[in-house]
């Protein structure tokens, strides 16, 4: 028989994770209701391709930007500062809140990787300077 205290921590833990997956959920509301311009720029590339998508997909604790159920795909769109983009910003001169992200996002794509997702990022850049090699890229992953 479990002692009263192991009920009550257990009891306790169920509210703090029912409580988390609240705030995630409440966050990926929040987030789907103000998209940043990437975000947004990226909707456009999906809607000229006529692709069907979600925006602010959970899985387990982690906010994905966009999911293509279509082809199974998870899709990160980084902000160049945000997430440090190497071709722009050297290692050594990242800050903390730069490579917190960046740890983030190993995790989110190695999680995404091993619950069977495919998984791209995007950068801020190239929606940019590149917007048409973008299209065709997602044209092209679309494909297979």
């Amino acid at each position: 028989m479990k002692s009263k205290r192991v009920k009550k921590e257990i009891e306790r833990l169920k509210k703090q994770a029912m409580g988390s997956a609240y705030s995630i959920k409440k966050n990926a509301k929040k987030n789907a209701d103000k998209m940043t311009w990437p975000e947004k720029e990226f909707c456009k590339i999906l809607k000229e391709l006529k692709v069907g998508y979600e925006t602010q997909k959970i899985i387990q604790n982690k906010i994905y930007d966009f999911y293509i159920p279509g082809i199974n795909m998870l899709i990160e769109i980084h902000g160049c500062y945000w997430h440090g983009n190497g071709a722009i910003y050297k290692e050594e001169d990242l800050n903390g809140l730069q490579k917190k992200n960046q740890r983030n996002d190993i995790y989110k794509e190695g999680m995404a990787k091993t619950a069977g997702y495919s998984f791209e990022v995007v950068w801020e850049t190239d929606l940019k300077k590149n917007y048409n090699e973008v299209k065709e890229r997602m044209k092209n992953l679309l494909k297979g």
